[in-house]
């Protein structure tokens, strides 16, 4: 359907079912052509055009409209609506308006919207299942009608629509620098490259889905984005397989984020992160979180709260670069769900808890340390193929109650130069000590290899066999 820039002199005086039932219509072309100052009646206009994905309407004057019932029903294809040039003022009837375009997520609308003359508008958003307003509204079948006709106001005020010029969170793809970057702004219009709405709970985002990820080399958090409150990360960076760097992420505000699962999972070329910055207060659900970032060699952890996290099954699972890892702000009270959490783990050495680390209300933990060959507890105990649940997954008590972890306060046993490994170093700064005396830089636990009391040459000796033997 094409408008010839011939009709931009015309001045109809209805488009009642210009489109009406056009199923097969996949696009409107030279809108800009139609001038509506003299409409009175639109409804119908674009009723059932279900093949639509994108419809300009942001020029239109609908200031002497007073019929819109039905205009964009069951315009299924839909995903966003501009109507910030609507002026509702002199429109009674919005019945059915929207009904049934269930894709339909965003619209956005701008001072000239009213509902004050609206005398009916039943069913006006039913089936909408998918709208959001601009504050984090979502459908609700009981609010179908005019009620939340208007701009969202957040819980004091809900409403199904987006101020045109307020800002709003996305990210945005670039392909001649292959940059992913978080905004909260209101220049998305004006953007180039691919922009994407965030996610909502288990919804993969627009740049996963159409495979995107894969493409990105680099993603960064604008300093705008700092005002946005996401609610998930779910799979934000998952499968960037190319991803080499996270910039800005101080931007990034997670204080109202439920859902952190697969968010960095398949990251294989990242080799740093930290996230001490992160406020996980609300996180249920962190599975599967670094998933595969297979050559990640530090993440600091040191800021999380998991008091509300159920499930950490594979948070860590193939993490083959990470010599230890600190957990020790973790409290898993609640957390039921730690399978394959370590699994793959090859050259993990120390897992570091607290207090409040906990399997007390874990249910299922098969295969949580499978092949996590090289961990050691903090009293020696060493990994042990027939014991990959949870029954070892406590702080280390020895021969007597046998363990993986170690306690943050402890040192680990050799860990003389309190690197969080045991290697040759520390037997050169074993060595050193006792021939210097000077203790900076020393961890005593550590250096009382063979754990009598007392730290002399026969931790030396002790130590020495651990490295050839592997074993305590």
């Amino acid at each position: 359907m094409v408008f010839d820039p011939s009709f931009a002199g015309a001045r109809p005086t209805t488009t009642c079912d210009w489109f009406f039932n056009m199923q097969n219509l996949q696009s409107i072309t030279g809108m800009s052509y139609l001038n509506t100052s003299e409409v009175i009646y639109m409804k119908w206009m674009f009723y059932n055009c279900n093949k639509l994905t994108s419809l300009d309407v942001s020029h239109f004057n609908t200031s002497k409209v007073i019929y819109m019932n039905q205009m964009f029903n069951n315009c299924t294809g839909l995903t966003s609506l501009d109507l910030s040039s609507f002026n509702t003022s002199n429109v009674t009837n919005m019945r059915y308006m929207f009904e049934g375009s269930t894709l339909l997520r965003t619209i956005y609308v701008g001072s000239g919207w009213s509902t004050a003359a609206v005398t009916n508008s039943v069913n006006m958003f039913n089936n909408c299942t998918s709208l959001v307003g601009g504050q984090g509204t979502t459908y609700d079948d009981s609010h179908i009608d005019k009620t939340y006709a208007h701009i969202d106001g957040g819980t004091s005020n809900p409403g199904y629509f987006t101020d045109k010029n307020a800002p709003v969170a996305y990210a945005c793809y670039t392909p001649s620098n292959t940059t992913l970057t978080f905004y909260y702004d209101n220049q998305r219009s004006s953007r180039t490259g691919t922009t994407y709405d965030l996610n909502e709970g288990y919804a993969h985002p627009g740049w996963e889905s159409d495979g995107t990820n894969a493409s990105v080399t680099k993603a960064v958090f604008d300093p705008s984005f700092a005002n946005a409150r996401p609610t998930t990360t779910y799979d934000w960076f998952y499968g960037m397989e190319n991803l080499q760097s996270i910039t800005c992420m101080s931007y990034l505000n997670t204080s109202e984020v439920t859902n952190m699962a697969w968010m960095f999972g398949g990251c294989t070329v990242l080799t740093s992160l930290d996230l001490s910055h992160f406020n996980t207060s609300k996180v249920t659900d962190m599975g599967a979180m670094f998933y595969n970032c297979s050559i990640l060699t530090s993440l600091d952890l040191s800021s999380f709260n998991t008091s509300k996290v159920t499930i950490m099954s594979a948070m860590f699972m193939n993490c083959r670069s990470l010599t230890s890892l600190d957990v020790s702000h973790f409290n898993t009270a609640k957390v039921t769900d730690m399978r394959y959490m370590f699994a793959g783990g090859l050259n993990l050495q120390t897992i570091y808890v607290g207090n409040d680390w906990s399997t007390a209300a874990v249910t299922e933990s098969s295969d949580m340390f499978t092949n996590c060959y090289n961990l050691v507890g903090g009293q020696g105990t060493t990994y042990d193929a027939n014991h990959v649940d949870k029954t070892y997954a406590h702080i280390d008590g020895g021969t007597s109650n046998p363990g993986y972890f170690t306690a943050k306060n402890a040192g680990l046993r050799g860990d003389v130069n309190g690197d969080g490994s045991v290697n040759i170093s520390d037997v050169t700064a074993l060595i050193d000590y006792l021939l210097t005396g000077n203790a900076s830089g020393i961890s005593l636990s550590g250096a009382d290899a063979n754990q009598d009391g007392s730290i002399n040459i026969s931790d030396v000796a002790a130590l020495i066999d651990r490295l050839l033997i592997g074993a305590w």
